[in-house]
């Protein structure tokens, strides 16, 4: 008597396991944008409070702000009352190019000194590009209140 297993059967098990494998990469593909969703939205709104923080404590005698550049896939943390390319404080964060992030009314997040606060309300919203259901917002009211969603 011979054992193992036949050519026939070989082929069969191969044959489920792709099937399972095209039935499940849908659904593991939209959990890993949401996880880059997730992941950079964490980033970013860490980021918000620790130069609000700067700003707060007039850290350099300036106030501080996000400055939030789609195009080129990355937000800047800068010093002063508006964003300067050529700061020298200046600190670029990079971001996926899975991910979408604009700013409503502006791309430039200015964070008063002492207060913390914004001249206007401001809501960010960060989108996966290839799963445009998800997404998170961070609100940031005009008292400098940051809120995720």
């Amino acid at each position: 008597m011979v054992r193992g297993y036949s050519y026939i059967q070989m082929l069969l098990v191969i044959a489920l396991l792709a099937l399972l494998a095209a039935v499940a990469s849908p659904y593991y593909l939209a959990w890993q944008q949401r996880q880059s969703l997730r992941s950079t939205s964490s980033i970013l709104l860490s980021d918000l409070r620790y130069v609000q923080s700067k700003a707060m404590q007039r850290e350099q005698d300036a106030s501080w702000g996000i400055y939030i550049d789609d195009s080129s896939k990355h937000y800047t943390l800068f010093h002063g009352a508006s964003y300067s390319a050529s700061d020298a404080y200046n600190q670029t964060v990079s971001y996926p190019a899975s991910v979408s992030i604009s700013a409503s009314p502006t791309n430039e997040i200015a964070l008063a000194g002492l207060t913390g606060a914004v001249a206007s309300e401001i809501t960010i919203t960060m989108t996966s590009v290839s799963l445009p259901t998800a997404s998170k917002t961070i609100h940031i009211n005009a008292e400098g209140l940051v809120t995720p969603y």
